[in-house]
């Protein structure tokens, strides 16, 4: 069993003292690969959603669910987020995947 845990606050500091906790605590379960820690580069997020661009407080694309701007942003971010961890857990060997969230 591979326990993959996804970083993804947007703001860096967050995720780096998260990411020390965790290694701290969890130190061998990391060194024998049973627990992997990981975070999506900012590269993969639109200008106008990435926190350190100027444009990221800009207009969104329209919703197509009647969102205001803020929960587009969130939803928008939400998908890129589970499309990277998807991306990653598709190359650990395993027969089933458990995806728990906590928002």
């Amino acid at each position: 069993m591979v326990v993959v845990v996804c970083l993804t606050d947007a703001s860096p500091s967050v995720r780096s003292s998260r990411a020390s906790a965790l290694a701290e605590r969890y130190r061998p379960r990391l060194q024998t690969g049973t627990l992997q820690v990981v975070s999506p580069p900012h590269s993969i997020y639109p200008p106008w959603l990435s926190p350190s661009s100027p444009s990221a407080h800009g207009p969104p694309p329209s919703s197509t669910y009647g969102d205001g701007p803020r929960a587009t942003r969130w939803r928008a971010k939400l998908a890129l987020d589970f499309a990277f961890l998807f991306s990653y857990c598709a190359g650990i060997p395993a027969t089933y995947y458990l995806h728990l969230v906590r928002i």
